[in-house]
């Protein structure tokens, strides 16, 4: 990926400085488990952020971790994604998307990158007794989930859930 040119010199800093702290765990209080550290991507429109963002989970994928989720504001945008993932020679087929599967059913993927909408994840799946596509995507990573989540577009998930103001309750935007 680096002698082709798909990442330029300046994308692959953010890809080294995301691995750099996937390293590194925060200090876990007495009686919890320590969480690996996150890292923030803030490129502005243009910069190649798709190219950063897969350059991040291809890091993350050669390290073993191997489940991941990217969370968008559209679900149109996985094209791109499954296109930038194959340049990088890997299999488009391991982004997975969210909004094809069926909400009722177990996610059967032993791996892959799970990717969602931030409207998506705050449904519950058709005909079903309660259960929230977010649920879903919560069972598939498993309680010993150790890769990615990005959040893109991570500004959108602004009043995302129910709060309590001086104006009263408010409710969550979709």
């Amino acid at each position: 990926v680096i002698e082709s040119g798909l990442i330029s010199d300046a994308q692959m800093v953010p890809v080294i400085y995301a691995g750099q702290s996937h390293e590194r765990f925060l200090p876990a209080l007495p009686g919890t488990e320590a969480y690996r550290m996150g890292y923030m991507v803030g490129d502005g429109t243009g910069s190649g952020k798709t190219h950063v963002l897969l350059g991040i989970l291809l890091d993350n994928w050669a390290r073993g971790r191997k489940k991941a989720i990217i969370v968008s504001a559209g679900a149109d945008l996985i094209g791109g994604a499954r296109n930038v993932w194959k340049l990088m020679g890997q299999n488009p087929d391991d982004i997975l998307s969210h909004g094809d599967m069926d909400g009722k059913k177990e996610i059967l993927n032993k791996q892959g990158i799970l990717f969602s909408t931030y409207k998506l994840l705050t449904m519950k799946a058709q005909g079903n007794d309660g259960q929230k596509r977010i649920d879903q995507a919560t069972k598939w990573l498993g309680d010993d989930f150790d890769g990615v989540i990005i959040l893109d577009e991570a500004h959108k998930m602004g009043n995302s859930i129910a709060k309590k103001g001086k104006r009263g309750k408010s409710k969550p935007s979709t």
